[in-house]
């Protein structure tokens, strides 16, 4: 909780973070979504029950999905452009 608020105040980046404490930054990120999702829950006048935030986290999850698949198919698109082009994919 600690190393989150660090985060959360600026005080530390989470590469740095988890550089230290020997974690990834996807570990650090995920808590950090975890946390400002509880606080923003508790703040509210009505909070949502469990099953209420794991539907928001089921819907948000879902749109994450979507985006990279979408992501996946232009590049798909492009490297099969690249290629009828003539193009070597693998140059940098």
């Amino acid at each position: 909780m600690a190393l989150v608020l660090s985060v959360l105040k600026g005080e530390i980046t989470v590469e740095e973070g988890a550089c230290q404490h020997r974690l990834t930054v996807s570990e650090i990120e995920e808590w950090k979504d975890r946390m400002l999702a509880a606080a923003h829950n508790a703040l509210r006048s009505r909070p949502k029950d469990a099953d209420a935030i794991k539907d928001d986290q089921i819907r948000r999850l879902q749109q994450k999905v979507g985006e990279l698949v979408v992501d996946v198919d232009l590049l798909k698109e492009a490297l099969q452009s690249a290629r009828s082009l003539g193009v070597d994919a693998t140059e940098d």
